[in-house]
Formats: structure tokens, sequence, C-alpha cells
């Protein structure tokens, strides 16, 4: 079986590339994606880093804290994945690190092989509490720290949006679920994911501008 490890990562690349030998394996291909933001990263200082597994860093973007550019780094890293044929597609992020064997991990997939394995957050599910993390326009700040003034700002747009009883919602028949970010998934899925989340409009228009939306956009799907 073959494996995509896709990984969203940041900062502290020493253990990054702790990850990568970790994963090094010839039945595992490894993809990264760098924040555009990040400082003191060079992709030469990982050439030698995997000696059997393939490993290919992805076009970067600037990915803001709880912002809808998180989903879009991940679709980035499935599109970059699905581009050949891989079993499994796990997501996972650069300060992972793994607490089972190469071998143990692949035996888990292979004896259940064609499952999906992804989380859901029962109560929320049950609740629909997080819907308005969809159901205003959120206007993330993909650049720098969150500071103070830009959750004031944040919050004052969201009431603004409360009084004029802005919905977003209101015309989607979309069922929402939310749950974990990180996944473990087949490439039928992995290429779903892509077709919905690139192509159907009424997934498209319904994660964009939105928050936490990398902890929703899966689980609907």
């Amino acid at each position: 079986m073959k494996h995509a490890y896709m990984i969203c990562a940041h900062h502290q690349f020493e253990l990054l590339k702790k990850l990568i030998i970790m994963l090094d394996d010839e039945d595992n291909d490894i993809y990264i994606h760098i924040d555009k933001k990040a400082r003191n990263f060079s992709e030469k200082d990982f050439n030698q880093i995997s000696k059997k597994s393939k490993l290919i860093f992805t076009k970067r973007i600037s990915v803001g804290w709880s912002g809808d550019s998180q989903v879009e780094a991940e679709l980035i890293l499935l599109e970059a994945a699905t581009s050949c044929y891989h079993d499994y597609y796990h997501m996972i992020t650069g300060q992972d690190l793994p607490i089972k064997t190469k071998r143990e991990i692949k035996l888990f997939f292979e004896k259940n092989k064609g499952k999906e394995f992804v989380g859901l957050d029962k109560v929320a599910c049950e609740t629909n509490n997080f819907l308005d993390r969809l159901q205003y326009y959120h206007f993330n700040f993909a650049s720098g720290k969150t500071t103070g003034l830009k959750r004031k700002i944040s919050r004052m747009l969201i009431r603004f949006q409360q009084i004029i009883k802005i919905d977003r919602l209101k015309n989607t028949n979309l069922k929402f679920k939310k749950g974990s970010v990180y996944f473990d998934i087949t490439h039928d899925f992995a290429k779903l994911i892509i077709e919905k989340m690139r192509n159907d409009m009424s997934y498209v228009n319904a994660f964009k501008h939105t928050s936490y939306s990398d902890e929703i956009f899966v689980q609907t799907i």
C-alpha cells in the first residue's frame, strides 16, 4: 500500500526534519506546505533528509490562524498528493511525531483498507453550536499574529452582521458537521473533497470567508 503524508508546517523545522526521518519509507510519499510567512526556512536544508520517501514541497500561501486559508493549504496538499495514486492520505502537522512504528502503521491500514478515518464531534454535530463560523462573513487577517485590536475589529464586524441579520446559510441545503482537522482517507474520498471544494459552488461559497472551517469542510463532505 502507498501512503501520502501531508504536512502543514510554519516553524520548528528541526522537529519537521525528525518527523520526515521517522516517516521515511519506500511506501510513503511526503508532501509539505510551508506557511509563506515562515522565517528561517530553506528547502535546501531538507535535500538529504529523506532517503526512501519522495519528498515534495508544495506551492506556498500565507496561512492565517482560524482563517479559510487553512482550508486552502489543505487543498493544495491534497491536489499535490493525488497527482499520483495512494491508498491513504494522512493530514498532520510539522509538530507531530508518530507514536507507532512504520510497520505498525502500515499493518493497521492494511487491516482496515477502504475505511475512512475522519473524526466527528458528536455533541457539536447534534447541537449545531458551531454554525456561527459559517453564518457570518469572517474577515480573517492572514498576516501577523492575532492581536487584541484585530480580535476587537472582528467581533465588531460579526456584531454588525448580527444586527442587520446576515445569514449566509439561509439558502444552503448542506448538512454541516464538525470534528478533527486531521484525517486518514482513501484516494476516492480525497478526490471527492477536491471536486466539491473546487467545482461545486454550494461548497465553495459555504466555506469562503469563514472561521475554523478546517474543522468542518471534510466532515461535511
